[in-house]
């Protein structure tokens, strides 16, 4: 047989094989049948072409069920209009010679012929036919996998026949946590809702190819304005949907650039792009990139290689210090696992922690991290060297796989690690579905002795309800909020800690690159610090060398609870507020607020480290009575508060006892100055008294060495006819005062007394920071007594002067005299 013959043979017998319907009308005004093969005879009910032009009355319009005749005749029209080679693609119910309604599918195309004119070739599906040779899902009755990419082959080859056919786009859409909603509320619950889905995406795709995959995975083809035009009304109305269940939907879009691509590669690039965004909670949407493909690549090199990397220690523990903003101690170090690969070089931790999470292989990891913190403690222990407490990471994934407390005490055990020096961070995402088998391991964790720490505190989930919920020892905060410089992302973390000061947790604010952000993150009282700005994780030899570099000072446990007192203290209080040590006799700042600044500034002290130079010096009255004060202050482990002078100013300090560290004692200072506070009366009634003392006072003067000058402040005594206003030269000033006011047996000590060299040397030698002696000196009444007279350092904005003081001594009352001569003359002579 010629092929010729073949041809003619097969096309004879189309008609009658083709799985399919035919029919071909007019596109008149009755829409007149000119033709219907056997399959779209049988498919109404029909038993020959004059039986079924009876059922239809020769038309196509009786055809379509009433309902639906208005939106087929309008979706054709709109399909092809433009172009003569367009192709109309509908789905409507038809209605069958028995009154039957049933679904069907019609492709169609017009043209025009010679001789007939315009006509409608229509090729139809029904749904048996589908079962036939298409697969279906029975559960939404969208089409399966299969029957869409035969169809989607079928619309890219037309759309690539015209040059004007819309761009085309697959959109892929993946309902995030469908599994826990499964589990949740129960499969029946969960078939609803995907028929739900289905139907929300049949209506905002009417006349587009729609399937459901697998499962909660649906893929639709469309064009590109189509796509990006209804996401958002898709997404609305899917939400609509939800019951508090957690499900978040996710887009991958595919722009079909070639539209000779193979449908299954083009569906891969729309699933890569969705799957991509599958752990980011603010977004939704993700568009191919070429990039992805090669993600694709190396998320299968990992599943396949995994096992091997831990085997042959391709993932290494790495180590990023955490420091403490107050006393810059090093607190702790998180552990972080790092693949260094011999073929792919580093691989991210961000692209194979969330791979391993979905391939349930996250535990292995996080117990592979474990076991390594705790062979280096052991190491490190038996070898003397001091340990630094870890904190590591468990996945959500961990704690569904058996008990994971169980699995960690095993390794703890085995190393003989105190629970002390291990912190168990959880991420936040974790505690918002299956709430209550965390809840129960984390109590397990804590009743145990770890402490438990919220990691990635405020990423985009109910962080506050977790708050409530759930019992932690520590947040860290996102770093998320330091990411813009705005007041508002200042007050928000401003806000985060002062709320976890006032329900007693700690905090520590990680991603902290600059200085800028460690002054402000010390500013609020955020206890702890982590982030590039210190160091990025590095090898144990890297942080070893790090930490000698930098002079950290490891916190041990004792020393961690310590300084954890500040965890309830409100460094953002209106108060002048600073916090300060006290170790043997002296005084360190850690930290002070502007207002503590500003007390400091009005006495005329510049900085803290001036205050504490005055305060820890080896002379000064003023430093040995608050040196004084702080050591009562640390015997009793009390409050304590007390009143001095300064520069003129009346300043009240207070101090608030914290904790204690061996000799070492750890308070809150408030500093208030009296005199220009309108609040107090004190400076009132203090003024007051400090005029009367001056009644106590022969004479008070201000000596400047540096000026060689003396001021008289206080002279009730016969000198003041020569001593009334500022003098210069201050050794002939001693000598004319000796020569005046000194008994003459008593003048030459008076000298050597008055001698800058000898003050300043026995200033330093004196515990108390003055020089005192007795000399008998000339009263108001020409008689001389016995006078102390005292001199003392004091500090006037950074320069020192001496205050010259005479008063009565008791040596001259009589009452006190008598006795002590009686005394002494009892006393053994030694020769």
């Amino acid at each position: 047989m010629s092929g010729i013959d073949v041809t003619g043979t097969l096309l004879s017998q189309l008609d009658r094989n083709l799985p399919g319907g035919i029919l071909i009308y007019r596109d008149d005004g009755e829409q007149t049948i000119l033709y219907a093969n056997p399959w779209m005879i049988r498919m109404f009910g029909c038993s020959s072409f004059e039986d079924f032009m009876e059922t239809t009355g020769g038309s196509f319009v009786p055809l379509v069920h009433p309902e639906d005749r208005c939106r087929v005749d309008k979706d054709i029209r709109d399909q092809i209009a433009g172009s003569p080679e367009k192709l109309d693609f509908v789905n409507y119910r038809i209605v069958k010679k028995d009154g039957s309604v049933q679904w069907v599918e019609e492709f169609g195309h017009r043209v025009f012929v010679p001789g007939v004119g315009a006509v409608f070739y229509v090729f139809f599906l029904d749904n048996d036919t589908k079962y036939k040779i298409y697969d279906i899902d029975s559960l939404t009755g969208l089409p399966g996998k299969t029957r869409f990419m035969q169809h989607a082959a079928m619309t890219m080859a037309m759309a690539s026949l015209d040059p004007k056919s819309p761009p085309l786009a697959f959109l892929y859409v993946n309902i995030h946590n469908f599994n826990f909603y499964n589990l949740r509320n129960g499969s029946e619950r969960g078939n609803q809702f995907l028929i739900k889905m289905a139907e929300v995406l049949r209506k905002h795709f009417p006349n587009s190819l729609v399937s459901r995959f697998t499962d909660d995975h649906f893929v639709v083809l469309s064009s590109l304005r189509s796509v990006e035009a209804l996401i958002p009304s898709i997404t609305g109305r899917i939400h609509e949907l939800y019951d508090a269940s957690h499900l978040d939907v996710k887009f991958g879009i595919y722009r079909v650039e070639d539209l000779h691509v193979p449908v299954e590669s083009a569906c891969g690039m729309a699933q890569m792009a969705c799957d991509s965004i599958r752990e980011l909670p603010d977004q939704h949407i993700c568009f191919y990139s070429s990039d992805m493909n090669e993600k694709k690549i190396l998320r299968g090199y990992i599943i396949d290689h995994f096992r091997e990397a831990l085997e042959k220690r391709w993932i290494q523990v790495y180590f990023q210090p955490v420091i403490r903003t107050v006393s810059g101690t090093l607190a702790s170090v998180e552990a972080l696992s790092r693949w260094k690969d011999p073929e792919r070089g580093m691989i991210s931790p961000g692209i194979y922690v969330p791979l391993l999470e979905e391939s349930r292989q996250a535990k292995k990891l996080d117990l592979y991290v474990l076991e390594e913190i705790c062979r280096r403690y052991r190491a490190q222990k038996d070898g003397g060297r001091v340990v630094i407490p870890t904190s590591f990471n468990l996945s959500r994934v961990d704690f569904f796989q058996g008990s994971i407390f169980d699995e960690v005490e095993d390794i703890r055990k085995r190393y003989q690690v105190p629970r002390n020096m291990l912190y168990v961070e959880v991420t936040e995402s974790a505690f918002v579905r299956e709430g209550e088998v965390i809840r129960k391991e984390i109590e397990r964790f804590r009743s145990a002795g770890y402490e438990v720490w919220m990691d990635d505190f405020g990423s985009g989930y109910s962080s506050l309800n977790t708050l409530k919920d759930y019992n932690f020892d520590e947040i860290k905060i996102d770093m998320a909020f330091l990411s813009s410089s705005s007041e508002k992302s200042r007050n928000i973390i401003k806000a985060i800690i002062r709320m976890a000061k006032e329900i007693g947790i700690h905090t520590l604010v990680e991603g902290v690159e600059t200085e800028e952000q460690v002054r402000f993150i010390r500013s609020v009282g955020c206890e702890l610090i982590q982030g590039y700005y210190y160091g990025k994780p590095m090898t144990l030899d890297e942080l070893k060398e790090t930490q000698k570099k930098k002079g950290w000072v490891v916190e041990t446990p004792d020393l961690r609870q310590y300084y954890g007192s500040l965890k309830s203290v409100d460094f953002l209080t209106d108060k002048s507020m600073a916090v300060v040590e006290y170790t043997g006799n002296h005084l360190h700042y850690l930290f002070a607020n502007q207002e503590f600044m500003k007390s400091l500034r009005s006495a005329g002290v510049e900085s803290l480290e001036e205050s504490e130079d005055s305060i820890n010096g080896a002379t000064g009255p003023i430093g040995k009575n608050i040196r004084s004060f702080m050591e009562s202050m640390a015997q009793s482990a009390a409050d304590r508060t007390m009143t001095y002078t300064e520069n003129g100013q009346y300043m009240k300090l207070e101090v608030r006892h914290l904790a204690q560290e061996g000799n070492t004692h750890l308070g809150l200072a408030f500093l208030t100055n009296i005199t220009i506070n309108e609040k107090e009366n004190e400076a009132v009634s203090l003024d007051w008294v400090m005029r009367n003392i001056f009644y106590l006072y022969q004479a008070v003067g201000l000596v400047d060495p540096e000026g060689n000058a003396v001021i008289p402040l206080v002279n009730n005594s016969p000198y003041q006819t020569y001593f009334h206003r500022r003098h210069a030269g201050l050794a002939e000033m001693a000598k004319q005062y000796a020569s005046v006011m000194v008994h003459p047996d008593d003048r030459q000590r008076f000298l050597e007394f008055c001698n800058l060299s000898n003050i300043r040397q026995r200033i330093h030698e004196d515990p108390y920071g003055t020089v005192v002696s007795c000399f008998r000196t000339l009263g108001n009444d020409h008689q001389y007594h016995w006078n102390i007279h005292s001199i003392l350092p004091v500090q006037r904005k950074g320069k020192t002067y001496l205050l010259y003081t005479v008063r009565n001594s008791p040596l001259d009352e009589k009452s006190f005299r008598k006795p002590l001569l009686k005394l002494l003359n009892r006393l053994p002579f030694e020769k």
